[in-house]
């Protein structure tokens, strides 16, 4: 079946250039991605109505079409949620992602909308060549007409000056209006607007990944969206509490942070939790660089006692990363809590 978003095109707005991520590029690439494969009518899938905006996707098929890592494409639709660009929505093994305000981006064609607003104004084609501007009904001759009566001659000439005065001021705002000028004037206000955003003391990756860690072990629900949130609050504040006090220890303060839904229920049982901690730190310990895809990259838990069984929902990069350290990870956490129990993977399809 035919999709319509492999055909047309999308509005991109000049606004965009002012945009808070438009100097992430990795944010700005996940963005457009999202305009391009945002249905533009309303559609079905899987007996599930995706609404006009919308479209079904998973973070590994994100990953194929940018070239992103997992943690980068996570990471990155937290910002875009957390700035008001999307909504996620989560299936058994597919997300569903909203654009938010997709009328105001990408507005229904009206057929009507597609005339000329005047038909006077531009050039004419025909045949596919230009052919002359065709003046207006009501277009005086611009040569003025001098009569023979010295008063009215008089009169005339400062007729002529007003005009001539009218057409300069004219003149001037047309030149400041200018394609050009508009270009020089828009570019001023976006180093404007991205000095200003710099200015924020924005927190480095290295503190964006200390945060990550604190809020999942927080147990939160999207630990993600809650690290955008948390920056954008202090940023937005340039690291100033509610008391007037500079803060001086982030991570300190992001432990004192809850997230937006109070109500929301666990995402981990807190006994696996706490023991799943242990492990992570050692795994730290032994290799800081692998560490961080066992929390960035497990979705959810599933623990069956009956059958003893321990199910991680999980990327496929994870659980090929346990595979390849798997005596450490039974010497240092299954063996250790889950003695005679039998490990499995849910990974999404693309």
């Amino acid at each position: 079946m035919a999709n319509e978003t492999n055909t047309g095109w999308v509005r991109l707005y000049r606004s965009t250039l002012g945009w808070e991520w438009f100097d992430d590029p990795l944010t700005l690439q996940l963005w457009v991605v999202c305009l391009l494969k945002a249905n533009y009518l309303p559609t079905r899938w899987r007996g599930v109505e995706i609404e006009r905006g919308a479209f079904v996707t998973s973070v590994d098929s994100l990953c194929a079409e940018t070239g992103q890592t997992t943690r980068q494409i996570r990471t990155r639709l937290a910002r875009l949620q957390a700035s008001g660009e999307i909504s996620v929505r989560a299936t058994n093994y597919k997300s569903i992602i909203t654009v938010c305000k997709f009328d105001t981006y990408q507005p229904l064609e009206n057929e009507n909308d597609k005339r000329p607003t005047n038909s006077y104004e531009g050039l004419r084609r025909v045949a596919g060549k230009k052919v002359a501007k065709i003046d207006k009904p009501n277009d005086k001759p611009k040569t003025p007409v001098i009569n023979s009566n010295t008063d009215n001659y008089s009169d005339n000439i400062e007729q002529n000056d007003k005009q001539n005065d009218n057409q300069s001021t004219n003149d001037r705002q047309t030149q400041l209006f200018s394609s050009d000028n508009s270009i020089r004037i828009y570019k001023e206000e976006y180093k404007e607007l991205k000095e200003s955003l710099s200015s924020r003391v924005r927190a480095t990756e290295a503190e964006r990944e200390t945060f990550f860690e604190i809020f999942f072990f927080k147990n939160f629900q999207n630990p993600d969206y809650e690290v955008e949130r948390f920056c954008a609050n202090y940023e937005a504040s340039g690291w100033i509490r509610k008391n007037g006090q500079a803060t001086t220890d982030r991570p300190a303060l992001a432990r004192t942070w809850t997230q937006e839904d109070k109500n929301a229920a666990p995402r981990f049982n807190a006994d696996f939790l706490a023991k799943y901690r242990r492990f992570y730190g050692l795994a730290k310990q032994m290799n800081p660089a692998l560490a961080p895809i066992f929390i960035h990259d497990l979705e959810l838990v599933f623990i069956d006692t009956e059958r003893k069984r321990l199910t991680f929902r999980c990327t496929r990069q994870m659980a090929e990363a346990v595979e390849a350290n798997v005596r450490f990870f039974r010497d240092n956490f299954f063996d250790k809590h889950f003695a005679g129990w039998t490990l499995h993977y849910q990974t999404p399809r693309i």
